[in-house]
């Protein structure tokens, strides 16, 4: 599933209709559950990467390479990159429903490749990124946290989450 997108439209337009306390609080146990799993997920992934000699060893320092690339953008930059990802990724959830089958598969491949081709970052891909080096020692869980994944986090959170549900919404006010 996607972090959000799968899931954002019905919860977030009543909270926009009739914002309460209660409702914001439902939304974040909601998205706290799913970002926990999928952060669990991506560590998961790095575990068996890091210690689960799946990979040649050169491919390995392929995947280091990236990761590394990665952990040197500043949380600025996760944030700022993070926008165009989450718009890109909530897209494309919002694409595929109306493709027929053959076009998804190709429609994901073009999509995730151009997210990885403009560097910018994604919360799920950069949090296992940041894990294999924390599990290799070169880096602190704190810098993984707050200098990538939480910025990737917001990033992406405004980019896919905030532009879609504002455009829903405004096509939707007068309807409601």
């Amino acid at each position: 599933m996607q972090l959000f997108t799968e899931n954002t439209i019905t919860p977030i337009l009543p909270l926009f209709l009739t914002p309460t306390g209660a409702k914001l609080l439902q939304i974040g146990k909601l998205w706290g559950i799913v970002f926990a799993a999928n952060l669990f997920g991506c560590m998961a992934a790095a575990l068996v990467l890091v210690f689960g000699h799946i990979v040649p060893e050169v491919r390995l320092e392929g995947i280091l390479s990236v990761s590394r690339h990665y952990a040197e953008a500043t949380a600025f930059n996760h944030f700022a990159w993070g926008i165009p990802a989450g718009f890109l990724i909530a897209a494309l959830v919002w694409v595929l429903p109306r493709m027929e089958s053959a076009g998804e598969i190709l429609l994901i491949v073009i999509v995730t490749y151009v997210i990885g081709l403009g560097g910018l970052s994604h919360v799920v891909a950069g949090s296992t990124e940041l894990f294999i080096l924390v599990l290799r020692g070169e880096l602190g869980i704190g810098s993984a946290v707050l200098g990538g994944i939480l910025p990737a986090f917001f990033g992406n959170v405004l980019g896919g989450t905030g532009i879609f549900v504002a455009l829903t919404y405004a096509q939707l006010r007068a309807e409601i």
